[in-house]
Formats: C-alpha cells, sequence, structure tokens
C-alpha cells in the first residue's frame, strides 16, 4: 500500500493555607496568590477570561432560578442566609444595609469595586449557596474575596465543592482569620492528568457552614479549547464497474479511497489540512475523470473524488485544492506541488497526489468524515 502522509496545522487546548478536604483523591489544585495561580495554568491550548461585573452600577438580588450569565459563566443563588440574598453591588465596600441585597462595608479592607456578595445559612435555615457553572471547557477557576470564613461572632464559616465531568468533587475550606481580614484569592486548577484525559469543571458550589457573609469580584475562567484529533485510512479495492471478476494483475485498475476522520475535541481550521499521498511505483495515476467507465458517483468532473460523509462544512475545489508532484522527494507543503491539467491519460510521473481542502473540518456528533478517491492502473 501506498505510504500517506498527513498534516494538520490547527490555529488554533498547593499553596497553604488553602485546604482541599479529603472529598475524593487529589484531583484539584488550589492556590492562595494570583501569581501562583497564573504560574501553575497549562501554557498551550487555553484562553483566560475576567469578569469584573462592570456593568453593575445599583444594588441588585441575584437570580435564584434560571441563573445570571456574565463572561465565562453563569451564576444563580439559592435561598438566603441572616444577612439576606444573594445579590451584586457597585462598590463592595458600600454599607452592609443597602437594600435590597447587603454589601461588605463592615469591612473596612472590602474593596470599591464591583461584585457579588454571598449570603450564606446555617444549615437547615434556608441552605444559601452560590454556585458558579463555567459555559465553557473551564479547567481553572479564581477569584478575589472579602471576608471569607472570617471569626468576628465567632463561628462564620462558609465552604466551596468544585464538581468535575468525571463525577468527583473535592471540596474546600479557607482560612478562619480576624474581623476585617483583607482582602483574598482562590483559584483551582484540575490536576494536568485529568486535562489531558477532558475532565473539566462543571461547577462551583460556595455554601454556609455557620451564616456567612462573603464578598467575590474578578472572577477567572480558564477553558481548554479543543484539540483536533485526525484519523487516517485508505483502503484499496479493483476498478471493476461491470462486475467482470477482474482480479488484481497488470493492466487492471485499482480504487483508491482515502477516509479521513476527526476524533478529537476540537475542530479543523480551514486551510489547515494537507494530505499527501505517495504512489507506489508499481501504478500509474489516472488524470481522467475518476467516474470515467463507471457510474457517476461523484459530483466533480476530476481525477480525485471527494464526499463529506459526515459532518459538513469541508469544501473541495479541484480546480484549486488539488496538485501533484513529480518530483523523488516528497513535497514539504502544498505550494511545493503543481497543477496538472487532466488530460484523460494513465500518468507513471506523478510520484505524489497533493490534497488542500477548505472550509471546516468540525468534531463532536457522528465523528466529521471526509472521503477522497481516485484510480490507478498496475503497471
Amino acid at each position: 500500500m501506498a505510504g500517506l502522509l498527513t498534516y494538520c496545522r490547527i490555529g488554533l487546548l498547593l499553596l497553604l493555607p488553602w485546604h482541599a478536604l479529603p472529598a475524593a483523591a487529589q484531583s484539584v489544585h488550589t492556590y492562595s496568590s494570583l501569581a501562583s495561580w497564573n504560574s501553575a495554568l497549562p501554557s498551550t491550548d487555553v484562553v483566560s477570561r475576567v469578569e469584573t461585573f462592570s456593568s453593575v452600577n445599583t444594588n441588585y438580588s441575584m437570580s435564584q432560578g434560571t441563573g445570571d450569565s456574565w463572561n465565562g459563566f453563569t451564576v444563580v443563588a439559592s435561598g438566603s442566609g441572616s444577612f439576606g440574598i444573594a445579590g451584586y453591588c457597585p462598590r463592595l465596600s458600600d454599607p452592609q444595609a443597602s437594600s435590597p441585597t447587603t454589601c461588605t462595608g463592615y469591612n473596612a479592607n472590602a474593596p470599591s469595586v464591583p461584585g457579588i456578595v454571598g449570603a450564606f445559612a446555617v444549615p437547615g435555615s434556608g441552605g444559601g449557596t452560590v454556585t458558579f457553572t463555567p459555559t465553557g471547557r473551564a479547567v481553572a477557576f479564581a477569584f478575589n474575596h472579602v471576608d471569607w470564613n472570617d471569626s468576628n461572632i465567632g463561628l462564620e464559616r462558609s465552604a466551596i465543592r468544585v464538581f468535575l465531568s468525571d463525577g468527583s468533587f473535592t471540596d474546600i475550606s479557607g482560612p478562619t482569620p480576624s474581623a476585617a481580614a483583607p482582602v483574598g484569592f482562590l483559584g483551582v486548577i484540575v490536576d494536568s492528568d485529568l486535562i489531558d484525559a477532558g475532565v473539566q469543571i462543571t461547577s462551583i458550589l460556595w455554601y454556609g457552614l455557620e451564616d456567612e457573609l462573603v464578598g467575590i469580584y474578578n472572577v477567572r475562567t480558564t477553558d481548554r479549547v479543543g484539540t483536533a484529533r485526525l484519523a487516517v485510512t485508505k483502503n484499496s479495492d479493483l476498478w471493476d464497474p461491470a462486475n467482470e471478476g477482474r482480479f488484481s494483475i497488470p493492466g487492471n485498475e485499482m480504487f483508491y479511497r482515502i477516509e479521513v476522520r476527526n476524533t478529537g475535541d476540537g475542530a479543523v481550521d480551514s486551510g489547515s489540512l494537507f494530505i499527501l499521498d505517495s504512489l507506489p511505483d508499481d501504478v500509474e495515476f489516472w488524470n481522467g475523470d475518476i467516474d470515467s467507465g463507471g457510474p457517476e458517483t461523484f459530483a466533480d468532473i476530476a481525477p480525485v473524488g471527494f464526499e463529506q460523509v459526515t459532518g459538513s462544512g469541508v469544501l473541495f475545489d479541484p480546480v484549486a485544492d488539488l496538485r501533484y508532484s513529480t518530483a523523488v522527494t516528497p513535497p514539504a507543503s502544498f505550494d511545493d506541488c503543481v497543477s496538472i491539467a487532466m488530460d484523460g491519460s494513465f500518468r507513471s510521473d506523478i510520484r505524489y497526489i497533493c490534497i488542500r481542502p477548505q472550509g471546516v473540518l468540525g468534531h463532536g456528533g457522528s465523528t466529521p468524515r471526509i472521503d477522497f478517491a481516485f484510480r490507478v492502473r498496475i503497471k
């Protein structure tokens, strides 16, 4: 069988005092500074976003049903605490009694920035929670906070549970500082082995252990960019359109089909797929219409037929996207190949077929697949 080269250039993916409780195996790492969180993020195939809540210009309650959509995540509250209902503040430093939701002005360190105020109830007395749900393939999540787990009245406590797509979760409990605690940071990153296996963050639940009021701002999400993974196969059959029982002997023709599937979780960018097929020395390439002498199978009148078997979005123009090479060594790119006019003959000088389809080869669903076919004659 001839060798098949396929190139794909895709344009395109614990610092204490935080403590991950042993609710599950170590699958999430926690960070207490932005610098350490940033340095631990994956360096490739990710995109990060920050939500500063700059559009918040008045106090209002958080959704307790369908969720509020922000840059990279949605957030929803459930229930309430003795401090009121979770909501938004244009300045977290505003007084606590601001209506209809509270702020965190009781803490002299509260920043004058917009953010979320979570009101968490004592278990069994309202069950106040706040749930963040990433809208992408999140592998990391972080935010600044003020007055989390303080002890100014003794037992104010809350915790965070990070749920992953593999069904596991990790509980995180912060420190217990004194009243008027300074601004803090919490970042979580999924273990690198799990990221490679496609595991992502499905939600982050903040819940009360006792009555607690927390200010949250500068929420950061880091999403893994999907990666295309191509599976390429090449099959051959005798060209026998009249069912004459032909054999694989000199003078008879073979029909080659190249199948390209994207089994990954990201699309192949338009123009980034270059398929190079080398022909063996014992065959001659048919440089005429592939359907000549047989049934009309392919739409284009060209030596190479194209079919999008599953999915959609890939385009193939044999005039622009099909070239050849007569060189002894394989061409390095499509630009190193040349156009050869269709002349209805068998060509023994053509050694490589160069194909560069356009459009996007998607991902997911029924595994997008495109096929290319051509004929050769056995010498």
